[in-house]
């Protein structure tokens, strides 16, 4: 019995990078919805990563800032210190990577809605930007779009040992520190089904197989040679998502996925400084805004990465088109159109909670059967001060669509530009070519006619001249038959440029006098 084929090395890495499962685990049709995180169960612990974890609680008159690892946070959520200090407004936990462990603590701590934590963790390559209303909670997910400089591999998250890329899911280490290696991936069995008996602690269980059906296989392998053929030339875009989770009671939670996700410091330098909007507010849900506005940032970066392209090959365009030019126009085409995708239901997110914050609090409750409550006393998640804010990122992310469209739009013209200039310059050189055809074909005629061997042909005895008199004339003839329509325009343009010089020679006439 031998195992499935396994790929070449080069094309196997790949392939892991293309595959379109990000995180965790697939259910089966008809499975319970949500992750059900009270229940002691080993079907997730394979899940483990060494997080980067800040917790920072701040209000108008002082911030405090902790950092923890795996074990340090646990402890703090068990502690005294997990519950917010009355002089704090907010809490902002801030957590970089996927754990199971921290995020089943989180769940229980916070009472997060099993369907959140399912979000989390069945997260894909082609994620939408949402925002789902819970009863002790709202949920955002954020598709972010990170601009890497040039030579960086944007699918491979450098920022932990056990993560290995966006678009090949969160091959994420085991416990023992023991990695996945490439080696250890077969094709054609699930990716997240461990092979070993329960409880053996086998090393084996790293063997994490990403590529499950033969369609998925074929389209990995199209997918890793189309990587191949555009890496040198395309603009490093990572994909990152972002989860965040907003309370009741001023807490803010966010998760990365990755170590290389959005860059806050900025954020952090502002809660340092009291001035700033979000410590006068010391609003949970202005923090939040600043997270979302942060995404927008950083995709007005791409934007300005896609337009620096665009500009340079307009101007090769311009100069002197060719196939290679519209290669790259048409690569860089479809780059666009998929951010735009990316981002156009982020708009709609910000949008939603902008809009709809209170008419969604609303429904919750009446879906919970609390009718009883009177609709001016129901709050949303939202403040007023948050949305006049969040109308500013909505102005941002309009410029960003609106950006990417006239962008896809330029290079679809650029593109039909080349197209058509190369077509002017073969249907030039055909021209020239008919012409050359036009004038030597009858001076072939007449020189096969003459050159037949006859025994007595007393017109080509002595001088060329009688073939001189009738080759002329025949060329003069044909010339004039097959190009008179552009002798006649030559004629019309010769004619009317005459009118022009004149008219501007009267008009410098009047003016003189």
């Amino acid at each position: 019995m031998h195992h499935a084929q396994t790929l070449p090395t080069p094309l196997h890495e790949n392939l892991e990078h293309s595959t379109q499962l990000r995180h965790i685990t697939t259910t089966a049709p008809g499975a319970e919805p949500g992750i059900d995180f009270t229940r002691t169960s080993s079907e997730y612990d394979h899940i483990s990563m060494q997080c980067q974890i800040e917790v920072i609680e701040y209000g108008i008159n002082n911030v405090t800032f902790r950092e923890y690892d795996n074990q340090g946070f646990l402890e703090y959520l068990e502690g005294p210190d997990s519950t917010k200090s009355s002089i704090s407004q907010v809490r902002w936990l801030n957590i970089r990577g996927i754990d199971w462990t921290i995020i089943r603590a989180l769940s229980l701590a916070y009472d997060i809605h099993p369907l959140a934590v399912e979000d989390i963790f069945q997260a894909t390559v082609d994620s939408r930007s949402k925002a789902d209303y819970y009863p002790k909670h709202i949920f955002l997910q954020c598709l972010a779009l990170l601009h890497a400089p040039r030579g960086e591999d944007p699918d491979d998250h450098s920022g932990a040992p056990s993560e290995l890329g966006a678009r090949q899911g969160l091959h994420l280490r085991h416990r023992g520190n023991h990695a996945t290696a490439n080696n250890d991936i077969e094709v054609g069995q699930s990716p997240y089904t461990s092979t070993e008996k329960p409880g053996t602690g086998s090393p084996s269980s790293s063997r994490r197989h990403l590529l499950t059906t033969p369609s998925r296989r074929r389209a990995a392998t199209t997918e890793a040679a189309i990587r191949r053929l555009r890496e040198k030339e395309k603009i490093n875009v990572k994909e990152r998502n972002i989860y965040i989770f907003l309370t009741r009671d001023g807490t803010l939670i966010s998760i990365h996925e990755s170590m290389d996700s959005v860059n806050d410091v900025a954020l952090k330098q502002r809660l340092h400084r009291p001035q700033t909007l979000l410590r006068s507010t010391a609003d949970a849900s202005v923090l939040l805004q600043s997270l979302l506005d942060l995404v927008v940032d950083h995709a007005i970066e791409v934007v300005d990465a896609y337009k620096d392209q665009l500009l340079l090959l307009e101007q090769a365009t311009l100069l002197k088109p060719d196939m290679e030019t519209a290669r790259l126009l048409h690569m860089l085409s479809a780059d666009i159109m998929l951010q735009k995708r990316a981002m156009t239901p982020l708009k709609s997110l910000i949008y939603g909670i902008r809009r709809y914050d209170l008419d969604r609090c609303l429904a919750l409750n009446a879906a919970l059967g609390e009718d009883s409550v009177e609709p001016s006393k129901v709050c949303g998640f939202i403040s007023q001060q948050s949305k006049v804010y969040l109308a500013d990122v909505y102005d941002h992310i309009e410029y960003v669509l609106s950006s990417l469209e006239m962008f896809q739009s330029t290079t679809e013209n650029l593109i039909g530009f080349s197209f058509n200039v190369l077509s002017y310059d073969m249907n030039h050189i055909m021209r020239r070519l008919t012409l050359a055809t036009i004038l030597f074909l009858p001076l072939n005629f007449l020189t096969s006619y003459f050159g037949m061997n006859f025994q007595v042909m007393s017109s080509i005895e002595g001088s060329d001249l009688l073939f001189w008199k009738i080759a002329i004339p025949c060329t003069v003839a044909l010339v004039l038959i097959f190009s008179w329509k552009d002798v006649k325009k030559f004629g019309q343009y010769i004619s009317a440029k005459n009118k022009s010089r004149n008219v501007r020679k009267a008009h410098s006439l009047l003016k003189s006098k």
